[in-house]
């Protein structure tokens, strides 16, 4: 992958998107929530991936809620958790921590 994603706040707005040369079937989105806040989103026609980079959240998809994903502290404390979402499923995040 030739581009550099750099650290900036981006608002929980895609980074990458189809508008994108380089990755035109990838979305990419950095999502930061304080504690309590809620993201929701629908993404028709793409396969999705919440990855818990840091922190813990309930994810909901299409209606089925998947509760404490995520344990650890930051990206050096073991492996992230992960919830997938099929193409066409609204999800939604609550940030616990």
């Amino acid at each position: 992958m030739p581009d550099i994603i750099r650290h900036y706040d981006n608002q929980n707005q895609s980074i990458v998107d189809d508008t994108s040369d380089v990755l035109s079937l990838v979305y990419f989105n950095l999502l930061r929530l304080g504690l309590g806040k809620q993201y929701q989103q629908d993404v028709p026609g793409f396969e999705t991936v919440y990855v818990v980079m840091s922190g813990n959240c309930d994810i909901e998809v299409a209606g089925e809620i998947y509760t404490d994903v995520g344990q650890r502290q930051d990206i050096w404390s073991g492996n992230a958790d992960s919830v997938y979402v099929p193409p066409g499923a609204v999800v939604r995040v609550k940030a616990n921590r």
